[in-house]
């Protein structure tokens, strides 16, 4: 929506240059330009520490200025000496913003691009990973402004759907501004099939409950004996060759696949579980391959409590089976870890008669423990597969990256009503054996290091940096999320990486990342990322404040949470050196803002 001039005054003829009053501060000029200033209208110089929040763009053609403010929420208003107009949210956008109303640490303007005859401005608001608007605005030197607005979507293929994109044309005129057109397209629903292995049919008796994923696409899998139809939540629904046609993947934060209680059998004096699965990376705490016990009680990382059963591993990647007897919860934990990825066929059993529980690995008995000849004490809460329903904290204090979501492919989840015997367990793991190769090489992608961009001159410039697919897809961000910074006659590149929020990291000719005090950092290519790479740091914003040939000044806001105080001097070899200053603001608003001065004569 387009606002009605707040005032009017009568037009003023300006030959070769205009004046506009802003916030008590004077802006005049003749050129088609671009630049940022403060909350108080002062424009950036090379002294200033304070946060740089507002872009004002100059159109002396039209007799103008296109403000980008904080205090509107970064939606763009046009001032001339006629009057002045807002630039609201587009229609699809008021319930976001009624919600979520602006906050200063994740929504910001950039300039993402400034020339005589075009300029881009990106605006970007977001509360969560998933709950995120970005609007670009290409605004060119005759006043003409086309919109682009990507809209919040729960999944990621239809956050990165080309049809995601609101397009709306205007043209700013002295007398306000002129709305052409608005388009909103359809967003697209094709899903590619994935092309999986020999299908596996062969069982031993008839199970109660059999999840196959065999689907191949889609958001949707089926639960075949009863014939329940579970949606996929999460990021989005990967599918993946499996040892039986297809496979699940679990992405280690957001896969979560649910079956209601009132779906599920009660067993009382027997039963198994068996499924097949292959890790990317071992859990922080005990993770399930399937599980039903009380959520209230929840899972810690030796233990399970109240009714229900688990099977799944420990945070060591070794492989635990349990259920509540009686009101007692006995557990079975294996010695070794499951090697990561590598498949492997993990069941239990238990029987009330023999007061006997088994776990077999592989189909070897790796486990047994006598117990009360006692009935189990089902849970009533829902069945949940590869993921525990709550969020835990690593050991260490660390938040923790896969704490409550398996990472990694499940194939081939059954539930019985009988005692598998060690003779059954066997047979049923050797039908999904398949090819030796097919065994040690589940289809998981293979995790490199972001690949950083090289320049042969001193520059910054926007990207994206990608690690993973899941990885990636727990973030909505453009193509402008990150920046690199490349020197003259040098390999050597500084890195502000979403996925390290924010922080600068130099990085090599060999694409080695190292920190503040040139200590080398793995970014993990086995285990989902490394405890340095932080889910909240979408919350903040980063943004190339100047760029000259001499010197470049990066500006990037973050929760305070991120930033324990003993990091704000970051280590004197690296805050003082001869080609980076770093600067620290703690503002009132729980917010750090740090500016970073970078120099070409440090190469």
């Amino acid at each position: 929506m387009i606002n009605k001039p707040s005032r009017s005054v009568a037009s003023i003829s300006c030959i070769s240059f205009f004046i506009f009053v802003l916030t008590g501060t004077v802006y005049s000029g003749s050129t088609f330009k671009a630049y940022y200033v403060s909350k108080d209208g002062k424009k950036y110089s090379s002294t200033a520490t304070l946060a740089m929040t507002d872009i004002i763009v100059e159109i002396p053609k039209q007799k103008g200025i296109l403000c980008f403010k904080k205090y509107s929420g970064f939606f763009p208003e046009w001032k001339t000496v006629v009057g002045k107009w807002m630039i609201d949210p587009l229609e699809n956008s008021t319930d976001f913003f009624a919600v979520y109303p602006v906050n200063e640490i994740v929504s910001m303007a950039r300039i993402i691009k400034s020339s005589e005859k075009e300029i881009l401005i990106h605006c970007r608001y977001a509360k969560s990973s998933i709950d995120v608007i970005e609007d670009y605005y290409l605004i060119t030197s005759d006043g003409e402004v086309v919109r682009s607005n990507k809209r919040s979507e729960e999944k990621i293929a239809s956050w990165l759907d080309s049809n995601n994109i609101i397009r709306q044309e205007m043209t700013l005129t002295e007398k306000g501004i002129k709305e052409a057109k608005i388009h909103f397209p359809e967003l697209k629903s094709n899903f590619s099939k994935v092309k999986g292995s020999r299908m596996v049919l062969d069982t031993i008796i008839e199970p109660k409950m059999w999840w196959k994923f065999d689907e191949a696409r889609g958001d949707m899998t089926l639960e075949a004996i009863n014939r329940y139809q579970a949606h996929i939540l999460g990021h989005k629904s990967v599918w993946r060759k499996g040892l039986s046609l297809t496979s699940l993947q679990f992405d280690g934060r957001s896969t979560q696949v649910i079956m209601p209680a009132a779906k599920v059998p009660v067993f009382t004096t027997e039963f198994s579980v068996e499924g097949c699965f292959a890790m990317a990376s071992y859990p922080s705490s005990l993770i399930p391959i399937i599980q039903q016990v009380d959520e209230q009680a929840g899972i810690h990382n030796s233990k399970i409590e109240k009714r229900g059963f688990f099977l799944g591993v420990n945070d060591s990647g070794q492989p635990a089976f349990g259920c509540n007897i009686e009101g007692n919860w006995e557990q079975l934990i294996g010695d070794e870890a499951i090697p990561l990825r590598q498949w492997a066929h993990l069941a239990g059993t238990f029987n009330a008669s023999k007061g006997l529980m088994v776990l077999y690995l592989d189909g070897k008995t790796i486990k047994q423990k006598s117990v009360s000849q006692s009935q189990i004490f089902m849970s009533g809460d829902n069945l949940k597969i590869g993921h525990a329903g709550r969020r835990y904290v690593r050991k260490q204090g660390l938040s923790s990256v896969t704490g409550h979501v398996l990472d990694g492919l499940i194939d081939a989840i059954r539930l019985y009503d009988k005692t598998l015997t060690p003779k059954q367990v066997k047979i049923s793991y050797k039908s999904f054996r398949g090819a030796r190769d097919q065994i040690n090489n589940p289809d998981i992608e293979t995790r490199k290091k972001p690949l950083v961009p090289t320049d042969d001159k001193f520059s910054a410039s926007y990207t994206r940096l990608h690690y993973f697919e899941g990885w990636d897809n727990q973030f909505r961000l453009g193509t402008h999320s990150d920046i690199v910074i490349n020197f003259k006659n040098s390999n050597n590149r500084i890195v502000f990486w979403h996925g390290r929020s924010y922080r600068p990291f130099f990085v090599d000719g060999s694409n080695e990342w190292w920190d503040r005090a040139m200590k080398f950092i793995k970014i993990n290519e086995t285990s989902l990322v490394s405890d340095d790479c932080h889910i909240d740091s979408q919350l903040g914003n980063v943004r190339i404040v100047e760029q000259t040939e001499s010197r470049i000044v990066i500006q990037a806001i973050m929760p305070k949470t991120l930033y324990p105080l003993g990091e704000k001097t970051w280590g004197e070899s690296f805050r003082q050196s001869k080609f980076v200053r770093i600067n620290y603001v703690i503002s009132q608003n729980e917010t750090v803002e740090r500016i970073s001065h970078l120099y070409q004569n440090g190469t």
